[in-house]
């Protein structure tokens, strides 16, 4: 004979923390994929259409794909310490905690200035003997990658506090932030478009 086994939790506070962190965790990440660069559904809007062409976003999907390069060894580095700060999170290990996370800001600002630098030098001919069958990236990509540059520079420096936020339990906190970003980003994007044509 069949049975059906019901698993119960046995503190039913879990299960409502757990609700609730997912719920934050969903929330943000619906939030954080508004549109972005090349992939935007912006990008085949009646603005973008009427003010930008397809070799312009050439131009633009370049300096992105370059600048967004920068994320992936500090995205890798908050991988490994999330499970860390999570574990970190009682009053006896604060000290281990404030010494860790002071630990990844000093090699964040190490290695994140001399690079940004280095990239600021080396974008023009980069782009210049990499697309050398069209030589207008070389003139046309620097300007959007320097702009982008900077953002992401304060993106990296952004990501050991959103990975200490999260251990924390945090998520809330993250999805309110990113929906009070939405309006003011949507906003921006449609300003620079229709300005600048990207």
């Amino acid at each position: 004979r069949n049975s059906v086994v019901v698993l119960r939790p046995r503190n039913s506070g879990i299960a409502s923390r757990l609700f609730r962190f997912s719920g934050a965790s969903t929330s943000r990440s619906a939030c954080s994929a508004r549109p972005m660069s090349h992939t935007s559904p912006f990008a085949s809007s009646p603005a973008r259409r009427n003010s930008t062409s397809t070799t312009t976003l050439a131009f633009y999907t370049a300096s992105f794909t370059l600048a967004s390069m920068l994320t992936m060894f500090s995205g890798s580095v908050v991988q490994s310490l999330l499970p860390a700060f999570a574990q970190l999170q009682t009053e006896e290990r604060k000290d281990h905690l404030g010494s860790l996370y002071s630990t990844g800001v000093r090699l964040n600002l190490i290695w994140i200035v001399p690079t940004i630098a280095f990239l600021f030098v080396v974008a023009k001919p980069f782009f210049t003997i990499y697309y050398h069958r069209d030589p207008r990236f070389g003139i046309e990509s620097p300007g959007p990658f320097y702009i982008l540059l900077a953002g992401v520079a304060f993106n990296i420096v952004a990501y050991l506090p959103y990975s200490s936020i999260m251990a924390a339990g945090r998520v809330n906190a993250l999805a309110k932030l990113f929906w009070i970003e939405v309006v003011p980003y949507l906003v921006m994007t449609v300003f620079l478009t229709r300005s600048f044509g990207i």
